[in-house]
């Protein structure tokens, strides 16, 4: 089954289903506790006992399940991305790169295991040229937003 982006239920069923502990979300604010899975699996129970009924999103905690997000702000340009994905080594229509809630950057999921490389979140800042502010590896302990959030 592909990744369904036309209801946030069924996207979370099937982005825990892939590993990700999920999380209802009312614009970018995550409804219920959360931090305790942080560093736990979600079980499909806990997952179902979430309150998907007044969501506007779904939520993905980076970390769990290997899901790691690159979090691009400021940056409008798909040129930068395309950049970035050949720099990962990744093919130019990665279906992973999801335009931000701001709409002013972008966010490119991927799968890799921990390696201790990052501790949560490390920022990068470009230092010539305006093709993006910043970049955010959210490596652990962060969730975002995915698709058809609001």
């Amino acid at each position: 089954m592909r990744y369904p982006t036309d209801s946030i239920t069924d996207a979370a069923a099937w982005l825990h289903e892939h590993g990700a502990n999920v999380l209802p979300l009312n614009g970018k604010r995550v409804i219920g506790p959360w931090k305790q899975w942080q560093s736990e699996r979600q079980s499909q129970e806990q997952t179902n006992g979430l309150q998907w009924g007044d969501a506007t999103g779904v939520g993905v905690l980076s970390g769990i399940g290997d899901w790691r997000c690159l979090d691009v702000d400021g940056c409008e340009s798909l040129s930068t991305i395309l950049k970035i994905l050949r720099g990962m080594g990744l093919p130019d229509n990665y279906r992973w790169v999801v335009k931000s809630g701001s709409r002013e950057g972008f966010h490119i999921w991927f799968l890799c295991p921990d390696n201790d490389a990052f501790g949560g979140c490390d920022n990068w800042i470009p230092t010539d040229g305006q093709a993006f502010d910043h970049i955010e590896v959210r490596w652990k302990n962060h969730q975002t937003a995915m698709p058809p959030s609001i």
